[in-house]
């Protein structure tokens, strides 16, 4: 099983959609594995404490950034002859200002409804965790000690609770927050990219950790071809241009649509050959084995809903939007939220059908 934690920086860049790496698409994706039972999400009450106490300051802090911005505009030149722009920005900083408050306050209540939901596994507050914490704190075991480090502790040691009474053997435990310097170690492997890990005064007592910085490089193990880089060689270059010199002379023709499906039959050919070449190895043994049983089931719900009586042309035609927009020989190399969403949207078709042949529905 996969538990995730996500600390309160990263839900609140979701609501304020202000960086990069916090987008709301991977929070759907995290909320459509949450609430299939795929990953598990523990939510320590003092998370969602700072998230109501983000909400009470919201208005201010708004108010205060914007009004800084404003400011900036009005000590900005001297000319009056550019004072109409003056007045143009300040007007669309209002502007700005006004949605950012509204998306924030759709956000939170989204946000917070989920995290408090039957789906979530809320840890709560307790005076036995104010207890670890404080004693965690005396001891120095926490990568910054100080009076400030109170609710990072409380946060910790939430979670050792949790796991301290979890009974499954085989844990994959993601730890998702900005603040690296409060709980992480910088890795010293050569790459392109930063990488962290769980300090270990932290690590000890919880299950064996990866350390995320955004929920993008979080959500990377349920990633499907999608997010992989369009394949392109020789084969794929020929088909392209047959395709486009057709496109240019005679766009309308069977010829035309035929050198469009072979392209496109193409790409994917190669686009699957990639992702099992060169993501597919990098999963979990339980991941790759949920793939297969999800892929599995949707193509099982496919053939039954092709057997049904109803089934026609306007249903293959319609098929693609049941399919989340993926090619049919593409389910078993999209993203893991995507299968899930897959195979629930063929139960409902399925469903459909069957009613449709009883007469349950016209």
């Amino acid at each position: 099983m996969i538990y995730v934690f996500i600390d309160s920086n990263i839900y609140i860049r979701i609501m304020s959609q202000g960086k990069p790496g916090c987008g709301i698409s991977y929070f759907e994706d995290l909320k459509t594995l949450v609430e299939s039972k795929i990953v598990r999400l523990l939510v320590p009450e003092v998370v969602l404490l700072e998230l109501e106490k983000q909400q009470r300051l919201l208005t201010k802090h708004f108010e205060s950034e914007f009004g800084e911005l404003k400011k900036s505009i009005s000590l900005t030149g001297t000319w009056s002859e550019i004072e109409d722009v003056k007045v143009y920005l300040k007007t669309i900083i209002h502007q700005k200002k006004e949605e950012k408050i509204k998306d924030w306050e759709n956000r939170y209540s989204t946000i917070k409804t989920f995290l408090e939901s039957d789906y979530t596994d809320i840890i709560l507050f307790t005076p036995d965790i104010i207890c670890r914490g404080h004693r965690r704190l005396m001891a120095g075991r926490m990568p910054i000690s100080n009076e400030q480090s109170s609710q990072d502790t409380f946060l910790v040691d939430s979670l050792v609770s949790y796991f301290e009474k979890c009974i499954d053997k085989d844990i994959a435990f993601l730890f998702c927050s900005e603040n690296y310097k409060d709980f992480a170690v910088e890795s010293k492997v050569q790459t392109g990219n930063r990488i962290f890990c769980l300090h270990p005064l932290i690590q000890e007592g919880l299950p064996n950790a990866q350390y995320f910085i955004d929920l993008e490089s979080m959500m990377e193990f349920a990633k499907g071809y999608e997010k992989l880089s369009r394949p392109f060689d020789k084969d794929i270059e020929q088909a392209q241009r047959k395709h486009d010199i057709l496109g240019d002379t005679d766009p309308d023709s069977e010829e035309y649509y035929d050198a469009l499906n072979s392209l496109e039959k193409l790409i994917n050919e190669k686009a699957s050959k990639q992702f099992e070449k060169d993501f597919l190895p990098s999963l979990s043994p339980e991941i790759k084995q949920k793939r297969l049983e999800l892929s599995s089931i949707a193509q099982t719900l496919l053939k039954e809903c092709r057997q049904c009586k109803s089934w026609g042309d306007r249903s293959e035609l319609n098929l693609y939007s049941w399919l989340e927009n993926i090619p049919e020989e593409m389910i078993p190399c999209t993203s893991l939220p995507n299968l899930v969403r897959i195979t629930e949207n063929l139960r409902k078709c399925l469903e459909i059908h069957q009613k449709m042949e009883t007469g349950e529905i016209n």
